[in-house]
């Protein structure tokens, strides 16, 4: 018969009750190029700054973009940095809900990605872009 352990064992408590206070949600993430890839969200916010680890950070304010989503019955963090997400969110809120970013929580979107050429300051050439698109 196998020794009995803890699944714990290695970890302080106070460290796992911490992170239990903390409102972590797991990161929806797209991959795959083409509408038919998209995927089917509910907004719970509008984009937020969230501070991160100065050694992840590709910015020199250690900031990056995120937005909440509902996918599938399940509450995710999306990284919203890409300039192509949040231009394109913010023509949807323009172009169908008034211009008030808040019109965009609790509605349908669908999102993803595609190549496109992009002309820019920061950057010309070839690129996966978001597009958004509302579903109600």
């Amino acid at each position: 018969m196998s020794e009995k352990r803890n699944f714990l064992e290695g970890f302080k408590k106070a460290d796992i009750k911490k992170s239990a206070e903390m409102d972590i949600k797991p990161r929806l993430i797209i991959e795959t190029i083409g509408v038919e890839n998209g995927v089917n969200v509910e907004v719970l916010s509008v984009p937020y700054l969230v501070k991160i680890p100065e050694a992840k950070s590709m910015s020199k304010d250690n900031e990056i973009w995120m937005i909440d989503l509902l996918h599938e019955n399940i509450e995710h963090q999306f990284i919203a940095q890409a300039g192509s997400f949040r231009y394109q969110l913010g023509v949807l809120i323009e172009k169908h809900l008034g211009g008030d970013p808040k019109n965009i929580i609790n509605r349908s979107v669908k999102i993803w990605k595609e190549m496109g050429k992009i002309n820019t300051v920061q950057f010309k050439g070839n690129a996966e872009m978001y597009k958004i698109e509302l579903l109600e």
